[in-house]
């Protein structure tokens, strides 16, 4: 099985030659300071939707770039067909990567955070260990019956008919699973 799946390969491809193709080819100042992030094409070939985000990053260059690689979309794809191996070229929709922007975001609302005094800490810390050891070991905690006291264990003298029995965990198997009941197999 291959690692991925032949969409992500091409998606890789197209990015690539879109990266270089708006470097190189394209002669409009509103896309020229575009950066491709990301490109995903649908499992049937017949879309490719691609991230851009612009290096200015103010609204209205996102608007401009948008609105660029919409007018040159035509070239670009004409210009993909001729340097991507496929059958048919997916058509282009170009959208604004947010994800950096987001990601900023909850950066700067995490940092604003107030941090918690050291000695409520320390105190919730101490809290949480006591509580942990009453649930461990509690000490007024009814024991089981089947419990064996290892004084009881190691120094009663008991017959040899008498055994102790420690329940148990999982039924037993049954015989005809047990490996050495198998039967040889026919051949």
């Amino acid at each position: 099985m291959k690692p991925f799946k032949r969409t992500d390969r091409i998606a890789s491809e197209i990015r690539g030659a879109l990266a270089m193709l708006i470097l190189s080819e394209i002669e409009d100042p509103r896309v020229r300071m575009g950066v491709v992030t990301g490109v995903k094409v649908t499992a049937d070939m017949s879309l490719c939707r691609v991230y851009v985000r612009s290096i200015q990053g103010d609204a209205q260059g996102k608007a401009e770039l948008l609105a660029g690689l919409q007018k040159s979309s035509a070239f670009l794809r004409r210009e993909l067909a001729q340097r991507v191996s496929m059958l048919r070229m997916p058509k282009l929709e170009f959208y604004y990567d947010d994800v950096p922007d987001q990601a900023a975001r909850v950066e700067e609302l995490l940092f604003h955070i107030p941090k918690p005094p050291k000695e409520a800490v320390a105190s919730k810390k101490i809290a949480v260990v006591e509580e942990v050891a009453d649930v461990v070991v509690p000490e007024d905690a009814a024991k089981p019956e089947d419990a064996v006291e290892p004084e009881e264990a190691e120094g009663a003298a008991e017959p040899d008919d008498a055994k102790v029995q420690t329940p148990r965990r999982y039924p037993p198997m049954p015989r005809s699973a047990r490996a050495g009941d198998r039967k040889p197999r026919r051949e």
